[in-house]
């Protein structure tokens, strides 16, 4: 048997042997450098960019916190209306305080003395007598010195014909606070050193 070697013109060599007429590849002897393989790319398709980070979701407000705000808007919106009373009762505009006790009856409790001394005033200026007699009466419930709604109490009594009844009320007032002046000129008014007030005393 007889072996030939043969070159292949190209960077290989290969060894060839026949037997028995067929030519069988033995064996690579020798390989050409190969180019390093390339660095593969990353192409960055829009799909693949990155997204600005999700914002944490916000936990919903706790029942306390909830019940904070609200308090602090009814605590606002009560501040605005008692405003709204007082600017109203300055001008004399009956109607414009009505409406802001109106919404003071929605803010406070039934029985604040804030809301009903100011109902008292719009019933005493509408000419309600026995209305406003039954709000002040509210109010000396729970203040029974009060100088406001004694004054007032005083006027609805006057207006009744009950003179004697509101000047002795107003002087029991008075030793209570002294220094009172619109006291002094009410007493005047009411024991004819004065004209008689037709306008309820107003207050806080």
């Amino acid at each position: 048997m007889t072996s030939h070697t043969f070159r292949i013109p190209s960077t290989t060599r290969w060894c060839f042997t026949a037997v028995a007429g067929a030519t069988v590849v033995l064996a690579g002897l020798a390989k050409a450098a190969e180019p390093p393989a390339p660095t593969p790319v990353e192409v960055q398709r829009p799909a693949d960019a990155k997204k600005p980070p999700t914002p944490p979701r916000k936990s919903p407000p706790t029942r306390a916190a909830r019940e904070k705000e609200e308090l602090a808007a009814r605590e606002a919106e009560t501040s605005r209306q008692i405003e709204a009373f007082s600017e109203a009762q300055r001008k004399g505009d009956v109607d414009a305080a009505a409406q802001a006790v109106d919404r003071l009856r929605s803010l406070l409790p039934q029985d604040s003395v804030a809301m009903v001394r100011r109902a008292a005033w719009v019933e005493q200026m509408r000419g309600n007598r026995e209305m406003a007699r039954r709000l002040l009466g509210q109010v000396m419930a729970k203040l029974p010195d009060d100088l406001n709604a004694n004054m007032n109490l005083a006027l609805v009594d006057a207006q009744d014909g009950r003179i004697k009844e509101a000047t002795t009320r107003l002087r029991k007032l008075k030793l209570i606070h002294p220094d009172a002046i619109e006291l002094d000129a009410l007493l005047a008014e009411l024991e004819g050193r004065a004209l008689v007030v037709s306008r309820p005393a107003s207050g806080g």
